[in-house]
Order: C-alpha cells, then structure tokens, then sequence
C-alpha cells in the first residue's frame, strides 16, 4: 500500500500560466524546465496527476 503523499501540490490557473511560459521561453535553462515540468505533472487541481516514479521517468530524472 502506497503511503499519503506528504505535499500536495494543486496550482491556481496563474501559476499553471507561469510555469507554462518558463518552460517555453528559450533562455530558460534545462534544469529549470525540468523541475516546471515535474510540478505541473504532479498538479492534483488540473488534469491527469502522475505519480512520482511516472513523472521521474517522463522527465528523465
């Protein structure tokens, strides 16, 4: 049985936006894009959540 996960990370509509226009923008470095990308695919407020190792794995992590 998995254990409760310690935070939960639910994103207001601004901040998905945010997150959204770093990781498009070209001066923004790999790390930075990554870790946009890990938080918005642990976002439980919109779209389909993944899990740790999922998101892990999708990020190259």
């Amino acid at each position: 049985m998995a254990r409760p996960r310690k935070y939960v990370i639910k994103l207001t509509d601004d901040e998905l936006k945010t997150l959204k226009s770093i990781i498009r923008k070209s001066n923004t470095s790999k790390t930075i894009r990554s870790r946009c990308q890990i938080i918005i695919d642990l976002d439980e407020a919109h779209g389909k959540v993944l899990t740790h190792e999922q998101s892990a794995r999708s990020n190259g992590v």
